[in-house]
């Protein structure tokens, strides 16, 4: 099951349950605790389900994965018409839970500030390899990396913005980007569409990068999204310690996490045009860049630090559990 992939990194060693324990990649067959937790896996909120054994767990998954809104908060898969009933079988499953996890402070808004909420960022997917020299020359290398179809469009008003730009130069990774035809192809021959990444091969293929370049959605209709959801990008950017750079409107989650102690460059013009003016500038400054790639270290040591958020998930966990004990 895909929720399972960071659900388990999470867990470094068994946690005792109710009934069993559970183990990173395994579901006990006694496992028989009553409990509800919602954790977001790429935009998704997931629940963990009332199950007894794997196999209802199993059967429970696939069945909700056809039928189940996971988009929350906003449901794009229901008909307008029927949103609102929904969102009331989401507020009502929420408030029967022990621990819902949220990943922004603005997501825990949007669920009304409820008492069993903890914002919780996602874990990063790198861990261990800040605090990497690197040498600010011209033109700066800044590298985009991630969703290529929500967030496809802005990519290629960014590149097309930058082509021909002496100092900086913007590469781009990632799976099948939704761009005008023929784009891909004239930005891959040229070197900067970079293609899929592994996330393996993630932090070898960012070394020699100065910055990282990260989305968010300036259209109307995402506006909600964009205040909820929290770029998994950033966290994996700041845990190799390259200064960030935000394009996106002043309301979305990354720019106001950036503008707490200014640790990342904004630049909320949707104008691509004063993304390059910005990034230039950005590009004569190696002082700025020092300071932003120490704010991205900052960041993996403190908000970002992988065993700080699994401490915490382990705790609503156990939250849960006791939860759940208390009800039986």
């Amino acid at each position: 099951m895909t929720w399972f992939t960071r659900f388990d990194r999470m867990l470094s060693s068994p946690l005792p349950m109710a009934g069993g324990t559970y183990k990173p990649g395994e579901w006990q067959e006694n496992l028989n605790c009553r409990w509800f937790l919602f954790f977001k896996i790429g935009g998704r909120i997931f629940r963990i389900f009332h199950s007894h054994s794997v196999h209802e767990l199993n059967a429970n998954f696939r069945e909700h994965a056809r039928t189940a809104p996971w988009w929350w908060p906003d449901f794009p898969d229901i008909p307008l018409a029927f949103r609102s009933r929904v969102e009331c079988q989401f507020q009502r499953t929420r408030a029967d839970s022990a621990v819902a996890i949220c990943v922004s402070d603005g997501m825990r808004r949007q669920l009304g500030e409820p008492e069993n909420a903890l914002v919780l960022h996602d874990a990063p997917s790198l861990t261990g390899c800040g605090d990497m020299t690197r040498d600010f020359k011209l033109p700066l290398r800044i590298a985009y990396f991630g969703n290529l179809s929500e967030y496809g469009p802005l990519a290629e008003r960014a590149l097309r913005a930058l082509k021909g730009s002496e100092r900086v130069r913007l590469e781009v990774f990632g799976a099948s980007p939704r761009w005008t035809r023929g784009t891909e192809d004239e930005f891959r021959s040229s070197g900067l569409y970079r293609g899929f990444i592994a996330p393996n091969e993630l932090a070898e293929s960012l070394q020699t990068f100065q910055a990282a370049l990260v989305v968010m959605s300036f259209a109307p209709p995402h506006r909600r999204r964009m205040t909820t959801s929290f770029p998994s990008k950033l966290i994996d950017a700041t845990q190799l310690g390259l200064p960030v750079v935000v394009w996106g409107p002043e309301y979305c989650t990354a720019v106001k996490w950036a503008r707490k102690g200014d640790r990342a460059l904004c630049v909320i013009d949707p104008n691509p045009l004063a993304l390059r003016e910005t990034l230039e500038e950005l590009a004569s400054s190696p002082s700025e860049l020092r300071r932003l790639a120490k704010s991205a270290s900052d960041a993996a040591a403190a908000d970002f630090n992988y065993e700080r958020i699994q401490l915490q998930f382990i705790d609503a966990l156990r939250r849960a559990k006791a939860h759940a004990e208390g009800k039986s």
